[in-house]
């Protein structure tokens, strides 16, 4: 019985065979200080960057939001032959503004998918560019306050 409430006090002290002596009690600390103790510029720039995707993506999902409603407004004026219309012609069309990022996608992206992507139908473009925006906008926003929460409960080399 003895026993049983020592153990139940000296839980943090472990055995260690690999001393010179033979066996010797250890002292065993079971918070990770090393982890504790870390610079914290790396996660404060890992930190913006996350915020900079996550904000953009909910920016430009409601950008994506808008021409997607103006390409169905131009297809329900039309004759409903526009419902096919592609992302390629809605831009030169009806939103020569922002035709130029067409010229950005063949350079970013390899030429066949940026091919592929400017001949997608317009209707079914923008609400999956939304739908995409949004999820890696909440992961982006989300890992952001996991590391905010993270900086707060360590301590930090200046």
């Amino acid at each position: 019985m003895v026993a049983t409430q020592l153990n139940k006090l000296t839980h943090f002290v472990r055995w260690d065979a690999y001393t010179r002596g033979g066996f010797a009690i250890m002292p065993h600390v079971p918070a990770p200080v090393i982890e504790k103790l870390y610079d914290s510029r790396k996660d404060t720039f890992v930190r913006a960057f996350l915020l900079f995707i996550g904000w953009s993506s909910v920016i430009g999902s409601f950008g994506d939001g808008g021409l997607g409603i103006y390409a169905f407004w131009v297809a329900m004026s039309s004759d409903l032959v526009s419902f096919g219309i592609s992302l390629d012609e809605f831009l030169k069309n009806y939103v020569e503004v922002i035709y130029w990022v067409k010229s950005v996608a063949f350079v970013v992206m390899p030429k066949d998918f940026a091919t592929w992507l400017f001949s997608v139908p317009a209707l079914a473009y923008f609400p999956t560019r939304i739908v995409m925006s949004a999820v890696i906008g909440w992961w982006a926003l989300k890992k952001a306050s996991v590391l905010k929460v993270r900086d707060r409960n360590r301590i930090t080399i200046a």
